[in-house]
């Protein structure tokens, strides 16, 4: 167990004795939102014939829990440099269990809604968390090394989770499939509890300034390069999140089950992980910028094959090529265009990083809530979708990326 009440540079060495656990920790801190939003996928149809709701609303509890993420990041970003780390972490995991519990047991449609937003409140603690234990305890470039060896694994989550919620929903029950994420969140405030350090000295915790935190947002909002950087992963986001809100009910309505469904997710993370290694590879070479201007390059290709393959009435494996070919040019973008967020705005990291990921997953909950009315289980009308997406995120980063803005 990892001594509470030392310095973060004494932690240090600690962690260093426990590595492996200090890692999976970290791992499973990250995953937690992912793990929220994507087990249940498999049985949203399920869940919409329980409630006696209609089908085509249930991308809602999707996008509702998104929202949650994203309001979340910019409100316990404060509260966790006031607060400490540790505390925030096991109460927000608690919050994260109480609610899964909440969902299982969901017997109308606002419950459900309800329930879904507050889970998403207490997963966010770890997303967030996660990253700011990590800047408490290395530099720069160490951190670099963690988020390495813990990104794959990540990454893959949106590809396991469905798959392991397919079984569970077809063996247990949709409900089991929100009892298993809860028993996750008991296990990570478990874990924190025992073996994680508070990291977050009480010298370097600030006061609470509620009017200089709401001043910084706008001026962030509205710079060009921050524009130009943050449309990179955000377009991305809007492109994945539609596919998997709305892909469920393209399969269910084509005769698939709920673990054929699961497994359809699969290549999509195997691609965006090949897309995150290829990526960080040719960083090796050439600029960042012209690294995301490959991404794109994947990116609207997979968005036209999409299209092509709703207006020519393809196979439905080739609509899960051609997303699979997005999400490879996903792993170019999401973290090439976070790194020039944070790198553009080196004197107010915290903040750009908070809004950032306020406005990834708000666009993901305003898509995966929007494109269930506007697809209508058509894989064309997904398809025109998801390419006026990738259209738009490369036309934005190449207006707004002028040189003569510098971040702030």
């Amino acid at each position: 167990m990892l001594n509470q009440s030392v310095t973060a540079a004494e932690n240090v060495k600690l962690i260093a004795h426990q590595r492996w656990l200090f890692l999976l920790i970290l791992m499973l801190m990250s995953t937690a939102g992912l793990v929220g939003s994507d087990v249940y996928l498999p049985t949203l149809p399920a869940i919409g014939k329980a409630l006696q709701h209609d089908p085509h609303a249930m991308q809602l509890t999707l996008g509702i829990y998104l929202f949650g993420l994203s309001i979340g990041q910019l409100i316990l970003g404060p509260l966790t440099d006031r607060f400490g780390r540790k505390k925030l972490l096991v109460l927000g995991m608690f919050v994260y269990l109480f609610a899964s519990v909440s969902c299982a047991f969901s017997v109308t449609y606002s419950q459900m809604l309800v329930s879904r937003f507050i889970q998403a409140i207490g997963a966010c603690s770890g997303l967030i968390i996660g990253r700011a234990i990590v800047g408490d305890l290395f530099d720069a470039k160490e951190a670099g090394k963690i988020f390495s060896t813990i990104f794959p694994f990540v990454g893959m989550s949106p590809a396991i989770s469905p798959v392991i919620g397919g079984f569970i929903g077809y063996y247990f029950g949709w409900q089991a499939t929100f009892l298993f994420v809860g028993l996750f969140a008991l296990t990570v405030a478990i874990l924190a509890v025992y073996f994680l350090p508070e990291t977050l000295s009480e010298k370097n915790r600030q006061s609470l300034h509620l009017l200089k935190v709401i001043s910084a947002y706008p001026k962030l909002f509205f710079n060009k390069k921050f524009i130009a950087y943050v449309s990179v992963p955000c377009t991305a986001y809007i492109a994945y999140f539609a596919y998997i809100a709305q892909s469920p009910f393209i399969f269910h309505a084509n005769g698939f089950g709920e673990r054929a469904i699961g497994a359809f997710y699969i290549s999509l993370s195997l691609t965006y992980v090949l897309g995150n290694l290829t990526g960080r590879r040719l960083l090796n070479s050439f600029e960042l910028d012209q690294v995301i201007y490959v991404g794109f390059v994947a990116f609207n290709l997979g968005g036209l094959l999409l299209l092509l393959a709703g207006m020519i009435h393809l196979p439905l494996y080739m609509m899960v090529a051609s997303v699979s070919i997005l999400t490879f040019g996903n792993g170019f973008l999401i973290p090439l265009g976070t790194a020039g967020v944070i790198s553009s705005f080196s004197k107010s990291t915290g903040y750009a990083s908070g809004l950032l990921g306020f406005l990834q997953l708000g666009v993901a909950a305003l898509s995966s809530s929007l494109v269930g009315p506007l697809s209508k289980n058509s894989v064309l009308n997904l398809g025109i979708y998801i390419f006026v997406t990738t259209l738009l995120g490369i036309i934005l980063f190449a207006a707004f990326n002028k040189k003569s803005e510098g971040g702030c």
